[in-house]
């Protein structure tokens, strides 16, 4: 992904729950926080050609069972971003404040 923005970032999503291993770049609102800061994915920095360049090769080094192992963990870490996750972050709310 070489986007400047992105929100909420589905393709990203889309991409960690069929297991593929992501490059992209960090920009606001998605990457980041979807790599948990970078430890799931490949993240260069955002309009610097040498930085992608730079990541690429490290993707390309990168032996298989760590990009599987880093496939694994995004699609784990994106339970937080399903809806399911939501609803219950809110039903959860909703009845702390019945209670008080």
């Amino acid at each position: 992904m070489t986007s400047l923005w992105e929100d909420p970032g589905f393709v990203l999503v889309e991409a960690g729950n069929n297991f593929i291993p992501i490059i992209s770049s960090d920009c606001e609102s998605g990457p980041k926080e979807i790599s948990n800061y970078g430890k799931n994915m490949f993240l260069f920095k955002s309009n610097d050609q040498l930085d992608f360049f730079k990541v690429f090769q490290k993707f390309l080094s990168t032996k298989n069972h760590i990009l599987k192992k880093k496939c694994i963990q995004l699609n784990k870490n994106l339970y937080q971003f399903s809806i399911d996750s939501h609803s219950k972050t809110l039903s959860k709310y909703l009845l702390n404040e019945k209670k008080n």
